[in-house]
């Protein structure tokens, strides 16, 4: 044994080697905390809406009509862009607008 090593440094020694004995333990359960994680972004992406949909998309979300979505967007309290024949909703706009559904007095 070299006399330079004293005992406390032997100690900390075996501490860090059986502290890199967890590492591989330790990196399984990141991965699968990784894994779970991107499992819920998937099932978050999923309830997240497109930002344009038809009338007809907007108003099956909404619980409307077709024709209240159309009053709604002429009226200016929807966003909507016309792209080709088709207008499309802005539904991250109308999400913070609600509510769409009763009368406001």
């Amino acid at each position: 044994m070299n006399p330079s090593i004293t005992s406390k440094e032997i100690a900390a020694a075996g501490l860090a080697f059986e502290a890199l004995l967890e590492v591989p333990g330790m990196v399984t359960q990141l991965a699968q905390q990784v894994a779970d994680l991107r499992a819920e972004v998937q099932a978050l992406r999923g309830l997240i809406p497109p930002p344009l949909v038809t009338v007809k998309e907007a108003a099956s979300r909404f619980g409307v009509t077709k024709q209240t979505i159309r009053r709604r967007i002429l009226a200016g309290d929807l966003r909507a862009v016309k792209i080709g024949n088709s207008v499309r909703v802005n539904m991250s706009e109308t999400i913070a607008n609600l509510p769409l559904v009763g009368r406001q007095r």
